[in-house]
């Protein structure tokens, strides 16, 4: 399908999109992740160019005493200058086209025409503490950056991830949830480190530490942060697993 302005193109696969949400949930504790769908979704921005320039007073008259011109990118649905990536946009590498087999939606900008002209002069006379008529913009263009949407399935509810179909890195990593591991889980992973004997004195070490002061100190495992919240008899638990180890050594 052809779009009506020009977009990123996506270099992201609809299966790597899928790999790694299903990574992302997996290394919070989820299990049997599956994916209920995936979308591309074309987000609108504004690509323009700026030239803003500086006066001083002399012999009477105001001359110019400095010029800045460059290339900002907005975005029209928070009125906020995009300040990360803009040296990697190429208007050639555009593109109008829609891979095909891609589902895909295509969002509207809620700026648009003249409104949207004004907003990207504004911002840039904010950005650049100059006054509004100090701060011209040219060459307005709308295009899109694509996201994939992904919604996976963990447990009993629905979670909506985004990835950029440009750059691969999850958008929404902050927002997705730690699932907690359960007793017997962590019983499990004391057992399958225990095997090697040098964890044996640093696990014996953290624990008391932990069942005395209830925190944990520097250079923790990453076992024993996962402990941190449990109730103590979790703690208990480990400590008499370590003990009969050692006593069934030969």
């Amino acid at each position: 399908m052809y779009l009506g302005n020009p977009s990123l193109p996506i270099s992201v696969d609809a299966n790597v999109a899928k790999e790694l949400a299903k990574s992302a949930l997996k290394e919070r504790n989820w299990k049997d992740v599956s994916i209920n769908s995936v979308k591309v979704v074309y987000t609108p921005y504004y690509l323009f160019d700026y030239v803003s320039y500086s006066e001083k007073e002399q012999h009477g008259q105001d001359i110019v005493s400095g010029v800045e011109k460059g290339r900002l990118v907005l975005n029209p649905e928070t009125t906020e200058l995009v300040e990360k990536g803009i040296s990697a946009i190429n208007e050639n590498e555009f593109s109008n086209e829609v891979p095909e087999g891609v589902e895909f939606e295509l969002r509207k900008a809620s700026l648009g025409g003249k409104s949207a002209e004004k907003v990207c002069q504004l911002k840039t006379a904010e950005k650049f503490a100059k006054p509004v008529e100090k701060a011209l913009v040219e060459n307005v263009i709308l295009f899109y950056i694509p996201v994939w949407e992904i919604k996976a399935q963990i447990d009993e509810q629905e979670i909506e991830l985004h990835l950029g179909a440009v750059n691969q890195g999850i958008l929404d990593e902050d927002k997705i949830p730690t699932r907690e591991k359960t007793d017997s889980e962590l019983v499990k992973e004391a057992l399958n480190e225990l095997q090697n004997p040098k964890a044996w004195v640093r696990y014996s070490r953290e624990l008391l530490g932990m069942a005395i002061t209830r925190k944990s100190g520097r250079g923790s495992s990453e076992l024993l942060d996962s402990l941190r919240e449990k109730p103590l008899r979790i703690i208990t638990i480990v400590l008499i697993i370590i003990l009969i180890i050692v006593v069934l050594l030969p």
